[in-house]
């Protein structure tokens, strides 16, 4: 099948998939389950998207943790005061394993979001974030690049506030 067809295809087949979640109870791409963001936003990948991978959840839980971190990141981009651009929310078992993530990544669960720091001076940020009273599991800092991770736990009282930072990505 010539690369065009399969695209067209596979565009179609992702509508399809859409429209189908949306009957199912799902999420619409462009519906907002937060004040902020939307369910787009949490399954974008542009990676996905380059190696015509499907970056949706399939579990109604994976959803719902989508959503519970959408409200979590609300607090994040209010304590920043500023839009926030995500990198990588959610991420299927396909498109996990081809970006190199950890067999036991949050993204899988929905509850993981990386996302781009102020770049005039981002170790400010990161240090907002970490200094402040928010709750998380995991904050990690990547400097190339002025990106930050975090991670959070379905049950607040687990989240250990883990600060990190590190030379990668």
């Amino acid at each position: 099948m010539p690369k065009l067809q399969k695209q067209i295809c596979l565009a179609c087949c992702l509508v399809l998939l859409t429209a189908c979640t949306a009957f199912r109870g799902g999420k619409a791409p462009d519906q907002r389950i937060s004040k902020y963001f939307t369910f787009a936003e949490a399954v974008h990948s542009d990676y996905a998207k380059k190696h015509n991978l499907i970056n949706y959840p399939k579990k109604r839980s994976v959803r719902k943790n989508i959503e519970r971190t959408a409200k979590r990141m609300d607090d994040v981009r209010d304590l920043l005061g500023r839009p926030i651009v995500v990198t990588s929310w959610y991420r299927s078992r396909r498109v996990n394993d081809a970006v190199g993530g950890s067999d036991t990544s949050a993204h899988g669960d929905g509850l993981a979001v990386d996302f781009y720091l102020d770049p005039e001076n981002p170790q400010r940020e990161f240090n907002k974030i970490a200094n402040s009273r928010l709750s998380f599991d995991q904050l990690i800092y990547y400097p190339r690049g002025h990106r930050a991770h975090i991670g959070f736990r379905k049950k607040k009282s687990d989240e250990r506030r883990e600060i990190r930072r590190s030379g990668r990505r």
